[in-house]
């Protein structure tokens, strides 16, 4: 594309560039005083007009093609995506209380429409895990593959399909209780918006303490 619209501007300006050059060019002189007389010679060469045309329809020809690819931008790559919904996923664990061996969180999700069109959310689901980093190891490491992450449970935020228009935000919240044993969790999140065909995934490590108002 940035080739093309480099290119086009010297193929509109050639056209002008060669008439120019060829009428720019000294005629033989002939001898002087003597009368000049004009004698039909063949046509077997270009003239400046058979030039003319030539590079005009060059110039159709790039001036056809940067149209096209424009317009191949405009609607093929740049509409669509003004069609579709832009979704921004946020999750999060909230400890509202507890009693003497459990903590009672809210696992929320805040999905937010970006975009300029309404989104439909199906698959709206998330997995809880405790964390229980290993004894006596200063080493630095990923949880999940030092298997110290341990799944406590699924969950759906709902079964059904959620809809969400453009620009707003949309909260969702599964209560649950969790052992006091357990002092970190992860919560991962996904929904899935069917018009753009894939998932939205977030994480979030979060530790379980006692609300400040308590």
């Amino acid at each position: 594309m940035c080739s093309l619209i480099r290119i086009v501007p010297v193929l509109l300006f050639m056209p002008v560039l060669t008439a120019s050059l060829i009428e720019a060019a000294p005629a033989q002189p002939g001898a002087p005083g003597a009368p000049t007389t004009v004698v039909a010679q063949p046509d077997d060469g270009w003239s400046l007009d058979d030039v003319k045309d030539v590079f005009e329809a060059i110039q159709f020809v790039a001036i056809t093609i940067g149209i096209g690819a424009a317009v191949y931008w405009l609607f093929i790559q740049h509409i669509p995506r003004m069609r579709v919904a832009n979704l921004q996923l946020d999750v999060d664990v909230l400890c509202v209380g507890g009693t003497e061996s459990e903590w009672l969180v809210e696992v929320v999700a805040v999905v937010h429409n970006l975009g300029p069109a309404r989104a439909e959310l199906s698959d709206n689901r998330f997995s809880l895990s405790s964390v229980a980093p290993g004894s006596g190891t200063n080493r630095a490491r990923p949880l999940l593959q030092s298997q110290e992450l341990t799944v406590l449970f699924d969950g759906n935020w709902s079964t059904s399909r959620i809809v969400v228009d453009a620009g707003t935000r949309t909260r969702f919240v599964c209560a649950a209780a969790i052992p006091k044993a357990v002092t970190h969790v992860l919560v991962t999140g996904q929904v899935t918006n069917p018009g753009r065909g894939s998932a939205y995934t977030a994480s979030h490590l979060v530790e379980l303490k006692r609300p400040a108002s308590e």
